[in-house]
């Protein structure tokens, strides 16, 4: 399974990754997801982390390099810290890709990148290995992002749609509890996209943001439901209209 799947990775990786940014289709976009999870769990993982990141982590469409950094994560995670901090030379590939991650202007791919790195930081073997595989302008880069992420929390404050108890007063002024509920990464980013391109200056972006509106309340309602911010009535008004045109 493992070699007949590795000859056609690089092509197999590049359809998937870009099928998994299609923000006009969830089920296309949901499918390609699936896909490339069961390419992460079969294909040899040293290969698959070559392919997916030369699919995807250089696009301009953000939910592609989400997809790309997280596919990465899972992979390292596989493939095991001190197996990767042995092998030299696919370290030294990985590293500055991860640094790249860990800069990038969209969170969710930052988030990525970042727990990924302090997954890898984890091994004891970590300073030596890294020492001995990577430049030394890249090493620095490694621990000021290491200690930022220290000095902001550590590890737990890396997952930005995390869990959370907020509190609020009802109308008789006593407190209640809600629990937000966890979106999956994906879906987050879809959300994420469709608000600025609600707010966008431009009509034919803002055109764009409600079809994507209406589609995603279509295929994915409690999500949409769940972002106050997107759901608010003048949105759903609008979308209304749209979908009567």
């Amino acid at each position: 399974m493992k070699s007949k799947m590795d000859v056609e990775l690089d092509k197999l990786c590049n359809i998937l990754i870009n099928k998994a940014g299609d923000v006009s289709n969830a089920f296309i976009r949901e499918d390609a997801n699936e896909a490339l999870d069961k390419v992460v769990k079969h294909a040899s993982a040293s290969k698959a982390l070559q392919a997916i990141i030369a699919a995807g982590s250089k696009s301009k469409n953000n939910t592609i390099r989400a997809s790309c950094a997280g596919f990465v994560g899972t992979l390292v995670s596989r493939v095991g810290a001190s197996t990767l901090l042995a092998a030299t030379d696919q370290l030294a590939k990985l590293v500055p890709q991860l640094i790249a991650f860990c800069r990038d202007a969209n969170p969710q791919v930052r988030m990525h990148g970042k727990q990924t790195l302090v997954g890898l930081s984890q091994d004891p073997s970590f300073d030596k290995q890294m020492k001995k595989s990577v430049t030394d302008s890249e090493y620095r880069a490694v621990k000021e992002i290491l200690e930022d992420i220290g000095k902001k929390g550590g590890i737990d404050s890396l997952d930005s749609t995390s869990t959370s108890l907020a509190s609020a007063l009802s109308r008789n002024g006593s407190v209640r509890k809600a629990v937000q509920r966890k979106l999956p990464d994906n879906v987050q980013l879809d959300l994420d996209e469709i608000r600025a391109d609600l707010t966008a200056a431009g009509w034919e972006r803002r055109i764009g943001g409600l079809k994507r509106f209406l589609e995603m309340s279509l295929s994915a309602t409690k999500a949409v439901a769940s972002d106050t911010k997107v759901s608010c009535p003048p949105f759903r008004r609008l979308a209304f209209r749209l979908n009567k045109i």
